[in-house]
């Protein structure tokens, strides 16, 4: 019997070991470095930041209702913006926002030859269906020397979640 109680602590005893060492790496990581948490201290939200014009070299992930409306305010302002659907043929055939061109990532040499074509100062509007390939081409545009470009966080599955049609 007194064996099985030793038994009993040294688990209880190795499981709080285990979760105190778990939290102490969980709290360590959300501080991160100390002169990182001065940087991202902001009274601004993200989306209210993304607003403005992006940093260089940085893409703007945007959440569907602010998509719109920096995508709406842009053309109002007399600015010719570049909307790009990068999903498949199939995709696009099945509905895509109004107004948007359609380069499918997966033929990257097609898209990135386009977008060689492009003025790099033409803000760029990009998603795909669930926002992984809009993410990998916003970054290939960054590399390219585009400075304002824009990703739908959640790509055309959450601009549906929104309740957001595909014209407006």
């Amino acid at each position: 019997m007194l064996n099985w109680y030793k038994m009993q602590n040294k688990r209880a005893f190795a499981l709080f070991v285990l979760v105190a060492g778990l939290g102490v790496l969980i709290l360590t990581y959300c501080a991160g470095p100390a002169e990182n948490r001065e940087a991202t201290d902001t009274d601004k939200s993200p989306q209210a930041s993304a607003l403005e014009d992006p940093s260089e070299d940085a893409v703007m992930l945007l959440d569907p209702d602010d998509f719109e409306k920096a995508l709406v305010t842009c053309r109002q302002n007399g600015a010719n913006p570049l909307l790009i659907d990068v999903r498949t043929k199939r995709e696009w055939d099945q509905g895509h926002l109004e107004g948007a061109i359609h380069k499918d990532w997966y033929r990257e040499d097609e898209f990135t030859g386009f977008m060689e074509q492009t003025d790099k100062s033409r803000d760029i509007y990009v998603y795909c269906a669930v926002g992984g390939r809009s993410h990998y081409a916003a970054q290939k545009l960054v590399s390219m020397g585009f400075k304002k470009v824009y990703n739908l966080d959640g790509g055309s599955e959450m601009w549906e979640r929104y309740g957001k049609k595909w014209k407006w």
